[in-house]
């Protein structure tokens, strides 16, 4: 819901560099960009939770993995995962 993956290629060498849970459900799209989906006591440490977020797209940047926060359906920010390449199959798909 919150991330599309355009190329798995991509989306397992971005999972390979996540750490964390937290990390990992961004990629899946459990997590989303914003924070919004914070809950509970993790919405007080939403400052942590956003340097965890653009710590991980940085990363992702300096091994090559294009990443993209794009607007999607009511304003919702998804992160969009990889780019397609030729000869490689050009998956769209929603993660959950």
């Amino acid at each position: 819901m919150w991330s599309r993956v355009v190329n798995t290629f991509d989306f397992e060498r971005a999972m390979k560099l996540a750490r964390g849970s937290y990390q990992k459900d961004i990629l899946f799209g459990r997590e989303s960009m914003s924070g919004s989906t914070l809950r509970g006591r993790a919405s007080k440490w939403s400052n942590k939770y956003r340097t965890s977020r653009f710590s991980l797209l940085n990363r992702l940047q300096k091994h090559g993995i294009k990443t993209e926060l794009v607007k999607g359906e009511n304003g919702q920010i998804i992160l969009v995962i990889g780019e397609t390449r030729e000869g490689m199959m050009n998956i769209e798909s929603e993660s959950c």
